[in-house]
């Protein structure tokens, strides 16, 4: 009877093991689609014991320079698979090519000690923090010298010919973070601010390689770059003749999956759902079953981008009712999914798709 227990008990913790394991591997693949920044705030939360099946909204302030990158020619490249293959096969040669794009992208910007805040279509917007580089100066340089290296790469398609190209507009200052929306648990995590204010104008003056810098961006990067005043009075950046930094944002995010060990099985559930809340459900069921990369998904659907004007940025809780009225809204839409939620000079902007496939 005692070797019949000793067998069930090896039995149980065994299938406790491998349900751990799962889960563990289940929330480092959600883990892929957040930024760093989100990801660490639950597990603060989780670690702090606070319960994490009721979340609520928050704010943060901090200092960061922002990096807004923007790579041309997808548009073309798009038009030009349309006429040459078949919809389901340009769909996946498009993903492909936009894969092979941006992973180059996020890997200079975690080199330099960034973190990819969104992806909003065939851009980035990344930051870089003063908490992680220790002034704000140093971050600016960080940002700069990344945004650099994002122009100086190309990527060519044979089968169309045509190439991709980056153009970047990098901004320094203050930031808020919020963590708004909730209504059926899906919520964003949205910067706005000085710097990506700064980001966004400087990049609306860039063309293709150009890597333009606010004013303030150009106060600490001047001992090691050369840059010329745009008509705007930004500044053109063209050549970076100091460097020296990098490898902190990686080598801390893979520190950070080290502390999911600390954590029982109930916790890493409701980790899992609470950090899987800011992702689009189809990508959620994706991960869900098993897939660890996300794949082309040929769906019909019609897009809706809401803009949101008037808001204060240091008024979170206008700014968070005001998301949670358009998502009771959309909600009541069969194949209603919030896509996004992005913050820029102009005011609040939630795209939308609506499918029915």
């Amino acid at each position: 009877t005692e070797s019949h227990d000793d067998a069930v008990s090896e039995g149980s913790d065994h299938s406790q093991a491998q349900l751990r394991s799962r889960i563990i591997r289940s929330v480092t693949q959600i883990g892929k689609f957040l930024p760093g920044r989100v990801i660490r705030w639950h597990f603060d939360r989780a670690l702090s014991g606070v319960d994490l099946r009721k979340p609520s909204m928050f704010m943060e302030n901090f200092e960061a320079a922002t990096l807004f990158a923007d790579i041309s020619g997808f548009t073309e490249l798009a038009e030009r698979l349309e006429k040459d293959e078949r919809l389901s096969t340009a769909s996946k040669v498009l993903s492909t090519e936009v894969g092979l794009a941006l992973e180059p992208l996020v890997e200079i910007v975690f080199k330099w000690g960034g973190d990819v805040i969104k992806f909003a279509g065939d851009a980035i917007f990344a930051i870089f923090t003063v908490q992680m580089h220790g002034d704000l100066a140093t971050a600016a340089i960080a940002a700069s010298v990344a945004a650099k290296q994002i122009t100086n790469f190309l990527l060519f398609n044979a089968r169309t010919t045509v190439t991709l190209k980056s153009h970047c507009g990098v901004g320094a200052g203050t930031l808020v973070g919020y963590h708004i929306g909730g209504v059926l648990n899906r919520w964003e995590y949205v910067i706005a601010g000085q710097s990506l204010d700064q980001a966004i104008k400087a990049e609306k003056e860039a063309s293709k390689g150009d890597v333009i810098i606010s004013p303030s961006v150009y106060q600490f990067t001047e001992r090691i770059c050369e840059a010329v005043p745009t008509a705007n009075k930004f500044y053109r950046l063209t050549a970076i003749t100091g460097e020296g930094l990098g490898g902190r944002m990686h080598q801390r995010t893979h520190k950070m999956w080290d502390e999911l060990k600390k954590f029982d099985i109930d916790t890493l559930k409701s980790l899992f759902a609470s950090m899987a809340s800011y992702i689009p459900r189809p990508v959620v069921q994706a991960v869900d079953s098993g897939q660890s990369e996300w794949l082309a998904d040929v769906r019909v659907c019609a897009t809706l981008f809401v803009k949101l004007k008037g808001l204060k940025p240091d008024d979170v809780a206008s700014v968070h009712n005001a998301v949670r009225i358009v998502q009771k809204r959309m909600y009541t839409f069969v194949g209603a999914s919030l896509c996004r939620v992005i913050a820029d000079d102009k005011g609040l902007g939630c795209l939308w798709a609506f499918t029915w496939n």
